[in-house]
């Protein structure tokens, strides 16, 4: 900052010149000193050091800041009075997560500079329709799409899900929001299935959710099937003739179903 000295009174007329070009001089330096920032692309949930934007700064900078003004749908901001060697902040949309929020802090360099940064939250992408395919399926879970809240938009190569080895099956994975997995429940309980999902928007920004997919007991019929003496017969003072039942049962219980005649 430039330093005002008194104008002597001997300067007539040149007085009120020189006062006034003084204070010119020293509004341009300090408007100089004020370098305005936008950061548009933070997205919700994450963390940013915000003096990455600054460009070359001195080895050794330090900073110090405030919020200016009323965060708009925002949260998770704090004010920094002593002296950083980063600007970091993790923000979160605050009431809103499908629109876009907006934050301002003044920030103060060691060296002098003075920096006002301006910070527009993006939403991220999130799944829509969980509670139209999240129910327990009877047998294979085949064809599970998935949709996003329309803001923000998934990019049509954006999709991306997973899952791991399960129910004696590899583990799968796939690059679209439509899940065509067969499955089947062969034990005697319900099997939570877990889906990572992953989504780029059309801001750029990411999400992953875990869902889980719940698959019941699916009947089958058990083979081979069970052979079940029902009779013994003598053909003879040294032979006995054993008659059986050729019998089917479901799994995953042994229940029998049918018993289709006898055999010998």
């Amino acid at each position: 900052m430039p330093v005002f000295k008194p104008i002597p009174t001997y300067c007539s007329g040149k007085c009120s010149f020189l006062l006034l070009f003084t204070l010119l001089v020293a509004a341009t330096l300090q408007l100089k000193a004020q370098t305005t920032i936008t950061v548009p692309d933070f997205c919700s949930g994450t963390t940013k050091d915000l003096s990455t934007y600054f460009g070359t700064l001195n080895a050794g900078t330090t900073f110090t800041w405030t919020i200016t003004g009323t965060p708009n749908n925002v949260k998770g901001s704090s004010p920094q009075a002593t002296a950083s060697t980063t600007v970091t902040q993790t923000l979160s949309l605050n009431t809103n997560p499908a629109t876009t929020g907006t934050i301002s802090y003044r920030v103060t360099a060691s060296d002098g500079k003075i920096y006002v940064v301006n910070v527009t939250l993006q939403p991220l992408p999130i799944i829509s329709n969980i509670a139209t395919w999240n129910a327990i399926s009877s047998g294979c879970g085949n064809n599970i799409n998935f949709s996003a809240s329309a803001s923000p938009a998934v990019l049509s190569n954006g999709w991306a899900w997973s899952r791991p080895e399960i129910l004696g099956e590899p583990a799968a994975s796939g690059t679209s929001n439509l899940i065509n997995d067969n499955l089947i429940d062969t034990t005697a309980n319900d099997v939570n299935v877990p889906y990572t999902v992953s989504m780029i928007a059309q801001n750029g920004c990411t999400n992953t959710q875990v869902l889980t997919y719940k698959i019941s007991p699916t009947p089958y019929i058990k083979t081979p099937p069970d052979m079940i003496p029902f009779a013994v017969q003598r053909v003879s003072p040294l032979f006995l003739l054993l008659r059986f039942r050729v019998c089917f049962s479901h799994g995953p219980t042994p229940i029998p179903l049918a018993c289709l005649g006898e055999l010998l």
